[in-house]
């Protein structure tokens, strides 16, 4: 999978991370999954507060990207979301996750970085009954 897929679903993994009501085998699975995908997400937002200071410009407290070095920012920035990240562990199960309390949007997130098998066609069945 690639970087850009996982860091959207940064704070749902923090949230899973800390849930105290899952399975432990889930929470074994969480902590082997955050120690591929943390150091990376770190490691990318370390490098994107650097390229900001290289290609910015301070404006009171906060550095930004100068208007004339954002598609070289951009262009640096989505080559790093493109890196591949390598998970062995296989995607979660809707199951897995029943008590952690995740929002449509949580989930969302999750399915889309692979992280979370989602089966659609289940979820509207269990409603109509």
């Amino acid at each position: 999978m690639k970087l850009g897929q996982v860091l959207p679903a940064k704070e749902t993994l923090k949230h899973l991370a800390q849930c105290r009501n899952l399975a432990a085998v889930t929470s074994l699975r969480l902590a082997r999954y955050w120690r591929v995908i943390g150091p990376e997400l770190d490691a990318y937002e370390t490098e994107r507060v650097r390229l900001v200071h290289e290609l910015g410009e301070r404006d009171g407290d906060e550095v930004r990207v100068k208007p004339e070095n954002y598609a070289e920012f951009k262009r640096q920035t989505d080559a790093m979301l493109e890196e591949k990240i390598e998970l062995t562990a296989k995607p979660f199960d809707m199951l897995d996750f029943q008590k952690a309390g995740l929002s449509a949007e949580d989930i969302f997130v999750l399915e889309a970085a692979g992280l979370l098998t989602v089966d659609w066609d289940a979820i509207g069945a269990e409603e109509t009954k």
